[in-house]
Protein backbone atom coordinates (compact mmCIF):
# COMPACT_ATOMS: atom_id res chain seq x y z
CA UNK A 1 0.00 0.00 0.00
CA UNK A 2 1.07 3.45 -0.58
CA UNK A 3 1.40 5.73 2.12
CA UNK A 4 -2.14 7.64 0.81
CA UNK A 5 -3.91 4.00 0.50
CA UNK A 6 -3.13 3.45 4.12
CA UNK A 7 -4.07 6.22 5.81
CA UNK A 8 -7.37 6.43 3.56
CA UNK A 9 -7.83 2.87 4.69
CA UNK A 10 -7.76 3.48 8.35
CA UNK A 11 -9.74 6.76 7.96
CA UNK A 12 -12.66 3.90 5.86
CA UNK A 13 -12.01 1.74 9.00
CA UNK A 14 -10.56 -0.91 7.01
CA UNK A 15 -7.12 -2.70 8.15
CA UNK A 16 -4.22 -1.05 6.77
CA UNK A 17 -1.08 -3.46 5.76
CA UNK A 18 0.64 -1.33 8.71
CA UNK A 19 -0.71 1.35 11.10
CA UNK A 20 -0.04 4.68 9.84
CA UNK A 21 2.08 7.00 11.79
CA UNK A 22 3.23 10.89 12.76
CA UNK A 23 6.05 11.36 14.50
CA UNK A 24 6.57 15.05 15.33
CA UNK A 25 9.15 16.88 18.21
CA UNK A 26 8.94 19.79 19.81
CA UNK A 27 11.70 22.16 18.71
CA UNK A 28 14.28 21.38 21.45
CA UNK A 29 13.28 17.49 20.99
CA UNK A 30 13.76 17.52 17.42
CA UNK A 31 17.25 19.59 17.39
CA UNK A 32 18.71 17.14 20.05
CA UNK A 33 17.44 14.43 17.22
CA UNK A 34 18.91 15.83 14.82
CA UNK A 35 22.20 16.79 16.98
CA UNK A 36 22.27 13.14 17.58
CA UNK A 37 21.98 11.70 14.00
CA UNK A 38 23.97 14.43 12.84
CA UNK A 39 21.50 14.61 10.39
CA UNK A 40 18.95 17.76 10.14
CA UNK A 41 17.04 16.01 7.87
CA UNK A 42 16.26 13.05 9.77
CA UNK A 43 12.85 13.39 10.08
CA UNK A 44 12.42 12.92 5.80
CA UNK A 45 13.72 9.08 6.82
CA UNK A 46 10.64 8.60 9.70
CA UNK A 47 8.37 7.60 7.33
CA UNK A 48 5.66 9.34 8.67
CA UNK A 49 2.45 9.07 6.77
CA UNK A 50 0.47 12.58 7.09
CA UNK A 51 1.07 15.87 6.06
CA UNK A 52 1.43 18.84 8.54
CA UNK A 53 1.63 22.82 7.45
CA UNK A 54 3.50 24.72 9.31
CA UNK A 55 2.17 28.01 10.87
CA UNK A 56 5.02 30.45 9.20
CA UNK A 57 3.69 34.36 9.74
CA UNK A 58 1.19 35.45 6.86
CA UNK A 59 2.94 38.75 5.90
CA UNK A 60 6.25 39.89 6.14
CA UNK A 61 6.39 43.04 8.45
CA UNK A 62 2.50 42.22 9.89
CA UNK A 63 2.09 44.47 13.53
CA UNK A 64 3.26 40.42 15.10
CA UNK A 65 6.17 38.95 16.25
CA UNK A 66 8.89 38.62 19.71
CA UNK A 67 8.13 42.28 20.42
CA UNK A 68 4.40 42.37 20.68
CA UNK A 69 4.06 38.93 22.00
CA UNK A 70 2.26 37.38 19.56
CA UNK A 71 2.47 35.99 15.67
CA UNK A 72 -0.06 35.52 13.10
CA UNK A 73 -0.25 32.53 11.00
CA UNK A 74 -2.02 31.22 7.72
CA UNK A 75 -3.95 29.06 9.99
CA UNK A 76 -5.05 30.28 13.39
CA UNK A 77 -5.34 34.25 13.50
CA UNK A 78 -3.61 35.75 16.02
CA UNK A 79 -1.47 33.38 18.59
CA UNK A 80 0.55 34.12 21.34
CA UNK A 81 3.82 33.14 20.69
CA UNK A 82 4.76 29.53 21.80
CA UNK A 83 8.19 27.64 20.03
CA UNK A 84 5.65 24.64 19.47
CA UNK A 85 2.50 25.25 18.72
CA UNK A 86 1.31 28.56 20.36
CA UNK A 87 -2.10 29.55 21.57
CA UNK A 88 -4.69 30.66 19.76
CA UNK A 89 -6.26 34.16 20.54
CA UNK A 90 -8.65 34.85 17.75
CA UNK A 91 -9.82 33.29 14.74
CA UNK A 92 -9.81 34.33 10.81
CA UNK A 93 -12.03 31.19 10.17
CA UNK A 94 -15.54 31.73 11.96
CA UNK A 95 -19.13 29.71 11.52
CA UNK A 96 -19.65 33.14 9.52
CA UNK A 97 -17.18 33.76 7.30
CA UNK A 98 -16.11 29.60 6.68
CA UNK A 99 -18.34 29.74 3.43
CA UNK A 100 -15.72 32.63 1.71
CA UNK A 101 -12.20 31.41 3.61
CA UNK A 102 -9.88 30.55 0.96
CA UNK A 103 -7.77 27.91 3.01
CA UNK A 104 -4.30 28.17 2.35
CA UNK A 105 -2.47 26.26 -0.52
CA UNK A 106 -0.74 23.02 1.32
CA UNK A 107 1.97 22.27 -1.71
CA UNK A 108 2.47 26.53 -0.89
CA UNK A 109 6.49 26.36 0.43
CA UNK A 110 5.01 29.24 2.31
CA UNK A 111 3.09 26.67 4.13
CA UNK A 112 6.05 24.78 5.35
CA UNK A 113 4.79 21.03 4.31
CA UNK A 114 6.48 18.08 4.73
CA UNK A 115 5.61 14.92 3.19
CA UNK A 116 5.72 11.53 4.66
CA UNK A 117 7.13 8.78 2.39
Amino acid sequence: MTVRERVIASLDHRQPDRTPYHVGFTEPSRNAMASWYGDPRFEEKLGNCLLTLGTEPTAPGARCGPASGRTSSAWSGTASIDRDIGNVVNRLVTPQNLARYRFPDPRSPRAGAATGS
